[in-house]
């Protein structure tokens, strides 16, 4: 092996860039990715961890433990995966702690028991019907339960102290992001390249096994290829089963970027937008093969009328190669036509539903799974804050405050 070759496999493995004609089978697996990503979370949490308490960082911040648990929590598989996740959260925590500012300027709460209960009952509620993945409703809620538990451990604390939980936020989630962007990179748009890849050559498998077993000679041979075709079309019905998830996740990723970088001759990485030459291509590829449908008819005529003629006999295993390749060459035809028509018609529900959401009646129309998900959360919240908001109890459980955080991220 070439050093060339060397350090190109090198690069495949630590980037997560492959090509199944160029790459080991062993870097596709998803074994490697597992230990790609366990390694990512102890690099994240001991660089994180030294950031936090071994740098002059640990002197400004007021809850540096927070740091590494959100650099955790935050950590996806994917860089899509995690830019998409604080992208979400931040959406979400940045209006509630402008809105606790707000509250503890003008002083409306946190004086007493009942009043800080219900307000923080009521912004658990409205985090929770707001939010609609479940991992941003966990991290949220958790912002809003630590909020509270501090400011009624601490009624002197400063009105900024919600900026500052805040700002302990971001600062996970950077560090998350920049984890994930170079220890053992792995972006949706690779990883969906990478499936398609592999699909690709499973199928072709499928497609050989397939005519081997309708070339078979006996039926138990016919059997075992068939049987063999269909244990590879489950193995790419699990890995394509994935790629709608991960397409949401790679529009967070500079696909153009991730091109020019790694290969700049575009013959790998798939671009999803060229809709309208995949259009004109099938059409192009539909004249054609009506073209070449009608030669084969034309000279089939003029050989059964020269046979005729000379007076011969043809022989149909002649013809059968040719039919069968033309068989096979309709339904490539037919199969990328019924695509585009799916397409299109997605298209047009697409539209009919933005139409839908432009509706303001839509918009305010409560929807009750989420709000009785709302409720419950409510009351979780309620029942786990009593063993840090009851002097009695929190006097009787000193570490009540990790019951309240663990309920939130059950």
């Amino acid at each position: 092996m070439s050093i060339f070759a060397i350090s190109r496999t090198i690069r495949h493995f630590y980037f997560n860039y492959h090509h199944s004609e160029s790459t080991p089978i062993w870097i596709h697996s998803a074994f490697i990715q597992r230990i790609q990503f366990s390694f990512r979370q102890v690099i994240c949490f001991l660089f994180v961890g030294f950031l936090a308490y071994g740098t002059q960082l640990a002197n400004q911040l007021s809850l540096e433990y927070l740091v590494p648990i959100i650099s955790i929590l935050c950590l996806q598989q994917t860089f899509g995966s995690t830019l998409s996740c604080c992208y979400q959260i931040t959406l979400a925590i940045t209006p509630l702690s402008i809105f606790l500012f707000v509250i503890k300027k003008i002083g409306l709460g946190y004086h007493n028991y009942l009043a800080t209960e219900l307000l923080l009952l009521f912004t658990s509620f409205c985090v929770a019907y707001g939010c609609t993945q479940v991992q941003t409703r966990k991290f949220s809620l958790l912002y809003n339960v630590i909020y509270f538990a501090g400011n009624f451990s601490n009624p002197s604390i400063l009105s900024t102290y919600s900026f500052e939980l805040l700002g302990v936020y971001l600062l996970g989630m950077v560090m998350a992001l920049l984890v994930s962007l170079i220890i053992f990179p792995l972006f949706a748009t690779f990883d969906i390249e990478n499936r398609f890849n592999y699909s690709l050559s499973k199928l072709q498998r499928i497609y050989t096994l397939t005519i081997q077993a309708f070339l078979c000679p006996d039926k138990m041979s016919a059997y075992m290829s068939l049987t063999r075709a269909s244990l590879i079309e489950n193995m790419v019905h699990n890995a394509l089963t994935p790629i709608p998830m991960k397409l949401d996740k790679a529009h967070f990723e500079p696909a153009r970027l991730l091109q020019k970088i790694f290969n700049r001759k575009h013959r790998h990485i798939i671009d999803l937008t060229l809709q309208n030459d995949f259009t004109s291509q099938t059409i192009n590829l539909q004249e054609a093969f009506k073209l070449l449908r009608t030669a084969y008819i034309t000279t089939s005529r003029h050989q059964v009328k020269h046979a005729l003629e000379i007076e011969t006999t043809i022989q149909s295993e002649d013809h059968l190669s040719h039919a069968f390749f033309l068989f096979q060459l309709d339904a490539i035809v037919q199969l990328l036509t019924q695509i585009m028509t799916n397409d299109n018609r997605k298209k047009d529900i697409s539209k009919i539903s933005k139409k839908n959401t432009i509706n303001l009646k839509e918009q305010l129309k409560l929807q009750w799974p989420r709000l009785l998900s709302s409720l419950k959360s409510m009351v979780i919240i309620g029942v786990g804050s009593i063993f840090v908001l009851v002097p009695r109890l929190a006097a009787a459980f000193e570490n009540g405050q990790w019951i309240l955080v663990t309920l939130c991220m059950a």
